[in-house]
């Protein structure tokens, strides 16, 4: 499971609506359930509900319809105690570089956000411009991420699975 760091408008449908389901099961996981993930523990219940809200923002602009709020198990006019800035400040610009890098595994190359490319501020477009460039040179996908442990799927495209010792495409 995963939240993205990059701003939502560059994701495509498909990565919209999985954060949206991956949002429920974090805060699932984390707040109904006591477990851990993250760093992000019960304490954070108001961080859940500012990631679920920013991506509604998105839902709202692409004209998606939601119907599943997230409960509120806590005092909502409290404070939020940690924000997306307090929990990742030093490694958000990494983190952001490598959820951009996934996507364009995922897409094949191909930038696929809503925004398009040219309307990104020109820090994100030239980056998004230096991945592709590099897509193209190492001649895609390097497998070199994880592995889904039942599917052998890469976890950084999410196009090939591993059998037999080879990436074949899924």
């Amino acid at each position: 499971m995963r939240i993205w760091y990059v701003p939502y408008g560059e994701l495509d449908n498909q990565r919209v609506l999985g954060q949206h389901n991956e949002i429920h099961a974090l805060y699932s996981l984390v707040v109904r359930d006591g477990g851990r993930w993250g760093g992000l523990t019960r304490e954070d219940e108001l961080y859940f509900h500012f990631v679920h809200d920013e991506t509604l923002v998105e839902f709202e602009h692409r004209q998606f319809e939601h119907h599943s709020p997230l409960p509120v198990t806590t005092d909502v006019r409290k404070p939020v105690q940690r924000t997306m800035d307090d929990l990742f400040l030093l490694e958000l610009e990494d983190k952001i570089r490598r959820d951009r890098w996934d996507l364009i595994c995922r897409w094949g190359g191909t930038y696929m956000g809503r925004i398009p490319l040219a309307s990104l501020d020109p820090i994100s477009r030239h980056q998004y411009e230096e991945l592709q460039a590099q897509f193209i040179h190492q001649g895609g996908c390097l497998h070199n991420g994880g592995i889904e442990s039942d599917t052998k799927l890469c976890l950084i495209c999410k196009r090939y699975v591993r059998r037999d010792g080879e990436w074949i495409p899924r």
